[in-house]
């Protein structure tokens, strides 16, 4: 999922269905992933994924 193939990638999946991302505690998880920023942050699903933050941005060497 991430650009690079040993990179680290923060990634919820939902159990039953997308509606598993509504609830409350899922809400907050995930904010807190972004708010701490230093990872990418995935939602995956039987639909496929979702960038949900990029992670840190690095210019190009």
């Amino acid at each position: 999922m991430a650009d690079e193939p040993d990179s680290a990638c923060i990634v919820g999946r939902a159990v039953h269905d997308v509606k598993d991302f509504d609830r409350p505690h899922a809400i907050e998880v995930f904010a807190m992933f972004v708010r701490e920023g230093s990872l990418p942050v995935w939602k995956a699903s039987e639909r496929g994924a979702i960038l949900v933050h990029p992670g840190p941005q690095t210019a190009p060497s």
